[in-house]
């Protein structure tokens, strides 16, 4: 039986992200805001948004099926490489498209609110497209992110709580979105709690700049890299504010079997 009060539904998630990510600039009310600008204009940006997000969809789709014959293990990675920038771009296309399809509909326009509300989206975006959270579609369903994303009907709706499913994936094209409450504590108070204190000690730019390299590091290393010397690269690459500001990025992101003392297992 479905039991509610173990999940957060998405509207709850999406407030209680910013809050923890702005603090006392958070209103709640960052989902109904509009950027500052001439509807004409608004309009013209979705269409540029839904644009690019067809053409990197269909870009990243035609590569899937033309892998290159007889290809080196290098140029099979590479192919990899440029399917996945192809996705990346695509889900980025799709979050602008769909936050100007809110803001059109938004009854107040508030630059700071919007970037605000913004900048949220794309953090649990992040989340539930690298696993850091499952996004449960109606009453258990999980939504496989890049599996969903790429069909162009897929849409979530962060104000309203809403998840458009894709036709060809579920017979319910519209429910409730939820998620589970333990997990998202979890990641509240740990993951998303370092990066906050990160990008106050370093800046929001570089904390980004760092994030970005230090995924980056990770993902190009199938098996657990020397910490050391990772630490040593980072260290020279971006001089950080802090001391353990590597180390808080490894608590972060590492996974959960790169954390634990010992020798990995053979």
């Amino acid at each position: 039986m479905w039991d509610h009060r173990l999940f957060y539904v998405l509207s709850e998630v999406h407030w209680r992200t910013g809050r923890a990510m702005y603090g006392d600039l958070w209103t709640g009310y960052e989902t109904t805001y509009g950027p500052e600008s001439d509807l004409s204009a608004l309009r013209q940006q979705q269409k540029n948004a839904a644009r690019e997000f067809d053409q990197q969809l269909g870009h990243a789709k035609f590569l899937r099926m033309h892998y290159p014959e007889n290809a080196s293990d290098a140029e099979y990675l590479s192919h990899q490489k440029d399917i996945k920038s192809a996705e990346t771009a695509s889900a980025a296309a799709r979050t602008k498209r769909d936050q100007l399809s809110e803001a059109l509909r938004g009854p107040e326009q508030n630059q700071a609110g919007f970037e605000r509300g913004a900048s949220v989206q794309r953090r649990l975006v992040r989340a539930f497209s690298r696993g850091e959270l499952a996004l449960i579609f109606g009453t258990g369903m999980q939504v496989n992110w890049d599996e969903w994303a790429r069909h162009s009907t897929f849409r979530v709706s962060f104000a309203q709580s809403l998840i458009y499913a894709p036709s060809d994936l579920s017979s319910i094209r519209r429910a409730t979105g939820f998620v589970e409450r333990k997990a998202f504590d979890d990641w509240h108070n740990g993951p998303l709690d370092i990066e906050v204190r990160l990008a106050k000690r370093e800046g929001p730019e570089q904390f980004a700049d760092m994030r970005d390299w230090f995924l980056n590091w990770i993902t190009v290393s199938p098996q657990k890299p020397n910490k050391d010397d990772g630490e040593h690269l980072f260290q020279k690459t971006f001089s950080p504010n802090g001391k353990t500001t590597f180390s808080d990025l490894w608590r972060a992101y590492a996974p959960d079997s790169w954390r634990q003392r010992g020798r990995p297992k053979s």
